[in-house]
């Protein structure tokens, strides 16, 4: 059985990957990127 998966618009701020106490808020800067791949 799949795990459930909730997905939902984060933060920009602070950069990097973030517990906030019921999931990973993750944040990337670039100023020329098109996509990026986690």
């Amino acid at each position: 059985m799949p795990a459930k998966t909730r997905v939902a618009s984060g933060l920009p701020f602070p950069l990097g990957a973030t517990w906030d106490g019921s999931g990973v808020n993750v944040a990337v800067f670039s100023a020329n990127a098109t996509r990026i791949e986690l």
